[in-house]
């Protein structure tokens, strides 16, 4: 089974047209929201439930594809380290799993049904999803552990190899996470997921706020569908990233589509080219979205700009006034004209390039300089090389210091894991290891 036969496109009749092509030639299923199938309904309460904890529900239901489960988690704390307290130092325990064919839904105010965990080991989690496991209405937090959700345990078992996940309605929130990321997925072959209507936080030094990787040996595409979702961290990175492992493979690629969603910084990158090959294996398009920055990361030399299409908009989402406060709304080509003609510098200023300090240099023929545009914009491009990291790689002048610290991803060498630029006031630090630095596409706003 492959969906290469579907016609990509941005604008938003054509993005619904190919989700329903892809979900007709997947044929529906239980959690697809078509055929599905009567669920057997159990509750979790803190009094007067079938049962008291997670963990005796878990443990005690047996769902399967014919016989799913809707488990009703009702308002209150619900506590991992003392549900699970006789295995929690155990290092082989990566924390409590949803099982396979349950959808966990909360009953109530998502706010007060809360699922949280604390100082695991490296590999804990406060949740891991197995195969068609999903959730509904709950917030889930993590503060000390690996990931407040791990999705990474599929086994493609599933009929005709494709199995489903929808996370609705919830609130993601980490904090001191070990790994970057406050949700991180590893979608298998054949995955639809549904991301909708829900806040994924890293709160701390994490950047990431949901990151999703595929994975080797690819046979069936995967889609994920995000639909009013927002990423937020700490930091202001808010990063959405999606690491390719499956690259050329075949020729399959997993689809994204994003809509009516908060992004501060999109990413397509590798996850680790030098063990799973270098290039990109996902597809982006969608409409209505509040993006900051896209970038993609790739050591391949190959162009994936079309890879990323997210220009097409709604005409109903269109406004032609200046009042409007909704942040998903975009301005009518008169509206821009108007501002357009109003602003106040028409040229931008020229790039130069910064001095630069501890051994480093720009590159040849991709040198690194700076510019700020007049609306308070610092923008970086080029790459710098062979200077010491870990020490301040350069000043800022006067008018560009950063106003709050900022962390940022940075391709060092091909390889992004482990590398940052970090930077406070006027002092640029390149963190990690190795000698050629790639900075295009950094930028942030100066007061």
């Amino acid at each position: 089974m492959k969906w290469n036969n579907v016609n990509y496109l941005t604008l938003p009749q054509q993005v619904e047209k190919n989700r329903k092509d892809i979900l007709n030639i997947i044929g529906g299923g239980q959690g697809g929201g078509e055929n599905v199938i009567d669920s057997i309904v159990v509750s979790v309460k803190k009094y007067g439930g079938d049962f008291s904890s997670l963990r005796k529900c878990f443990k005690t239901i047996k769902p399967t594809a014919k016989k799913p489960y809707i488990v009703e988690l009702f308002e209150g704390t619900w506590n991992m380290n003392e549900e699970y307290a006789n295995v929690w130092e155990n290092p082989s325990f990566y924390g409590p799993t949803v099982p396979d064919y349950v959808t966990l839904k909360g009953i109530g105010d998502r706010e007060k049904i809360i699922i949280t965990a604390s100082n695991g080991t490296d590999y804990m989690s406060t949740l891991n999803l197995a195969n068609t496991a999903s959730l509904e209405n709950i917030t889930v937090t993590a503060d000390n552990m690996r990931y407040v959700i791990h999705d990474d345990f599929a086994d493609n078992v599933q009929p005709d190899n494709f199995y489903y996940r929808n996370i609705i309605n919830c609130v993601v929130r980490g904090e001191n996470l070990r790994f970057a990321s406050a949700y991180g997925a590893g979608v298998k072959q054949g995955a639809v997921y549904n991301f909708k209507n829900s806040k994924f936080i890293n709160e701390g030094a994490g950047i990431w706020a949901l990151s999703i990787h595929d994975n080797v040996d690819f046979d069936i595409e995967s889609y994920i569908e995000i639909e009013g979702c927002e990423f937020i961290s700490n930091n202001g990175n808010g990063y959405l990233v999606f690491g390719s492992m499956n690259a050329g493979v075949n020729g399959i690629l997993t689809r994204v589509v994003i809509k009516g969603s908060k992004v501060n910084n999109l990413a397509l990158t590798e996850e680790a080219p030098e063990i799973y090959g270098e290039g990109i294996s996902f597809t982006v398009n969608g409409y209505g979205n509040q993006i900051n920055s896209v970038q993609i990361l790739n050591s391949d030399g190959l162009d994936y700009s079309s890879y990323v299409q997210l220009l097409g908009l709604s005409v109903a989402d269109i406004v032609d006034n200046l009042t409007t406060e909704n942040p998903w709304k975009p301005l009518s080509a008169y509206q821009g004209k108007l501002l357009n003609d109003a602003k106040a510098n028409k040229e931008q200023e020229a790039w130069f390039t910064p001095t630069l300090i501890n051994g480093w240099e720009s590159t040849a023929g991709h040198p690194f300089q700076i510019r700020k545009t007049e609306f308070g914009q610092v923008v970086f491009r080029g790459s710098i090389k062979n200077g010491t990291t870990n020490e301040v790689a350069f000043e800022l002048p006067a008018g560009y210091h950063v106003p709050n610290i900022i962390t940022h991803p940075i391709l060092i060498d091909n390889v992004v894991a482990g590398n940052t630029l970090y930077a406070s006031a006027q002092y640029v630090v390149i963190n990690g290891s190795g000698s050629v630095v790639v900075l295009d596409g950094i930028s942030f706003y100066v007061d």
